[in-house]
């Protein structure tokens, strides 16, 4: 069973981190930028012949902060900065129409400019240390853009199989998302799909989860590339059931899925369907409260799925306390084990598991004696009652 509670969790622990460091940093641009517009910075770059470099930040991004206070104040950086470049800083809020036509997508984004600053050689997205940008500004000042160095990458190991060639078809297609070209970055994602070259079991994780995310931003954003992958989809019904079910996922259209699931009469057949389609089934089922089916058709080991529960729980607040030691923010300062372990219990009274949900709930007070383990549990009951 999926834990969706855990992960938000430890994502919010990175996003606490990069908040901190947005709140001690929220300081005037480096001295690097000067106060140039995008404009009067583009104008400079055609008279002296240099690169334009533009850092596309917000007041809200940690990432963009961190780099501010550590990445452009760094010698080596103005040193390679000075050289053949003109930097400019814009805040996405404050220039909206600018970020709009220069597509920004997230923060911070690094775009590089040729031919004074009228055509796009490169672009990169996330944080840059004092090396990695030097690095990065020593490759893309070259001249060349990315795409056309990735592309380099992938016509040298293009058809010879294998991670070399998979790897230089994700990072061309993470280039062309990164830019826009979400209708390109589609059609390399879509040959990773159906040409990775990993067994059965890790190609389906790599669909469930990377992939993915990755598509789902695609089709979200190009009506072509939705197309595509409607095709796609439509072409693994009968034959690849799982592949089928995660691209209406992708597509937004689990509904199609539980349709399916839901006309299988013969109760053997719904268990199997159950077991390929987990855990992607599993989620769509329980964000519907459907907890009885769940209850049905899952949930093979329940006392299992507690310890499993009980260990994640323990590795979360082991991360958290590691990172904030006793000052723990309000945010993180829950347990997830409680709500988790109400689940279990609301699928099994659902399903008229009693003897094993009784078990459950004598486990879930021995492991968690509080009022609030007792309310969901309560709360889990009544749920159950409505799923019924």
């Amino acid at each position: 069973m999926r834990k969706p509670v855990l992960l938000t969790a430890a994502l919010a622990v990175s996003s606490s981190v990069s908040f901190l460091f947005c709140a001690l940093h929220a300081l005037a641009a480096p001295e690097v930028f000067g106060n140039l517009s995008f404009a009067e910075a583009k104008a400079k770059a055609k008279k002296e012949g240099k690169l334009l470099l533009v850092d596309c930040t917000a007041s809200w991004c940690g990432p963009c902060k961190m780099m501010d206070a550590k990445t452009w104040s760094d010698g080596s950086v103005k040193e390679a900065l000075d050289k053949k470049f003109v930097a400019v800083q814009i805040d996405v809020d404050e220039e909206k129409e600018l970020a709009q036509s220069l597509k920004i997508q997230a923060m911070p984004t690094l775009i590089l400019f040729g031919d004074g600053g009228e055509k796009e050689v490169d672009r990169d997205l996330g944080f840059k240390s004092p090396e990695e940008l030097v690095s990065w500004l020593s490759t893309a000042g070259s001249g060349k853009s990315k795409v056309d160095r990735l592309k380099d990458a992938l016509a040298a190991v293009d058809g010879k199989g294998g991670e070399a060639e998979a790897k230089a078809h994700f990072e061309l297609g993470a280039c062309y998302l990164e830019s826009g070209k979400n209708e390109d970055a589609a059609d390399q994602f879509i040959w990773l799909w159906t040409n990775s070259p990993m067994g059965k079991e890790e190609m389906m994780q790599m669909r469930r989860s990377v992939l993915t995310g990755l598509l789902r931003r695609v089709a979200d954003r190009s009506a072509e590339a939705k197309k595509k992958l409607s095709t796609l989809r439509d072409g693994t019904e009968k034959e690849d059931r799982l592949s089928w079910a995660i691209l209406n996922t992708i597509l937004s259209e689990d509904d199609k899925t539980l349709s399916w699931f839901d006309g299988i009469a013969d109760k053997s057949e719904k268990e199997k369907a159950y077991g390929d389609l987990k855990p992607g089934l599993e989620n769509m089922l329980l964000s519907r409260g459907r907890f009885k089916d769940v209850g049905t058709f899952g949930m093979q080991k329940p006392l299992e799925e507690l310890d499993e529960l009980e260990t994640e729980s323990k590795k979360i607040a082991d991360a958290v306390k590691q990172k904030f030691g006793d000052k723990v923010p309000p945010n993180l300062n829950f347990d997830p084990f409680v709500n988790n372990a109400g689940v279990v219990y609301a699928c099994l009274k659902a399903a008229g598991r009693d003897d094993e949900a009784k078990q459950v709930y004598d486990r879930c007070l021995k492991l968690r004696d509080s009022d609030e383990m007792k309310e969901t549990l309560k709360k889990a009951a009544e749920e159950a009652a409505k799923s019924q």
